[in-house]
């Protein structure tokens, strides 16, 4: 639970909108199931298919920050790959 609400604190921080998340047919029919219905046998296999969506959304929230990230200047990457290797450039 703890992903969530850092996940959820962020956006709410940077005062972005709620998204929208797709999720598999599959699971929005157990979803249903559930609480429309009122049956607990699928609690696993829902719990399971919202864990997997959660993962998801954490690599895909830190794949963002990394494409995102500053990068260093050609020059200074040169530089300390020549250093690490004893290569110089």
């Amino acid at each position: 639970m703890e992903n969530i609400d850092a996940i959820d604190a962020n956006r709410r921080r940077k005062g972005e909108k709620m998204k929208n998340v797709q999720i598999p047919y599959e699971l929005f029919m157990l979803l249903i199931r559930h609480y429309l219905v009122e049956d607990d046998t699928c609690l696993d296999e829902i719990r399971q298919g919202l864990e997997k969506k959660l993962d998801s959304l954490v690599q895909h929230e830190l794949y963002g920050k990394f494409k995102t990230a500053p990068t260093q200047p050609a020059e200074t990457v040169q530089h300390s790959t020549s250093i690490q290797t004893g290569i110089s450039g």
